[in-house]
């Protein structure tokens, strides 16, 4: 369920930020209708999946590099009651689901209305991003919110070397998963010309050598199957 995201597709980025601010009806109409579609599919879906299913993915892009794309504010007025409409709907048919939200970008000052929203994961952690240092993530919310990602695909995956690669990764895992609570992963999809030594580094890093080395075991069986 993206609703937001799907609204800015019908009138582009540009009018629908503006339109958060002068015509905010005509946004809230449109994003009523949109959350009701997707929270009907979303019912049909786990009334006959729910008990097999473990997680829930959402998404609406709330920051950007700098900061969010609209305030806290305009947030909870606006989009956070479709974003509650579907982690409700989530509840009532598979509880036991955890239920992610993808965003990029600077978010931590957001954190709070997503998690009061009803989520459980957040998902990307764009560390590169202003005020997204994993410590502070982690001692602010790590009680309440999981992690997913972090990884960066900006500038360590592509511009670093195999030893800085996965120095950060294991900083990464024990900051972000002590205790738990952190899904190792890039934050976003692995960018085109990232060196694939850094990507094995990364995968050697998270999962520890004897864990990396079954991997490339599995993958390598799978291939010569493939061939």
């Amino acid at each position: 369920g993206n609703p937001f995201e799907i609204y800015t597709w019908m009138t582009g980025l540009e009018e629908a930020l503006a339109n958060l601010l002068t015509q905010p009806e005509i946004v809230e109409a449109a994003m009523d209708h949109i959350s009701h579609f997707l929270a009907e599919r979303l019912a049909r879906t786990l009334r006959e999946s729910g008990d097999l299913t473990d997680l829930v993915f959402m998404a609406d892009d709330l920051g950007g590099q700098h900061g969010l794309l609209i305030s806290r504010e305009i947030y909870r007025g606006v989009i956070q009651p479709c974003h509650r409409r579907l982690t409700e709907c989530v509840r009532r048919y598979a509880p036991h689901a955890r239920i992610m939200h993808h965003s990029d970008g600077a978010v931590f000052e957001i954190l709070p209305d997503l998690i009061d929203a009803g989520v459980d994961i957040l998902e990307a952690v764009q560390t590169d991003a202003d005020g997204m240092d994993p410590a502070r993530l982690k001692k602010a919310f790590g009680d309440r919110l999981s992690f997913h990602g972090a990884i960066s695909v900006q500038r360590l995956l592509p511009f670093s070397d195999v030893a800085t690669v996965e120095r950060e990764c294991r900083s990464l895992v024990r900051v972000l998963g002590e205790n738990g609570g952190y899904i190792a992963a890039p934050s976003h999809a692995i960018q085109a010309g990232t060196p694939p030594q850094n990507v094995l580094a990364m995968l050697r890093a998270v999962l520890g050598d004897d864990d990396y080395e079954a991997a490339l075991a599995v993958a390598r069986l799978g291939s010569k199957r493939v061939a």
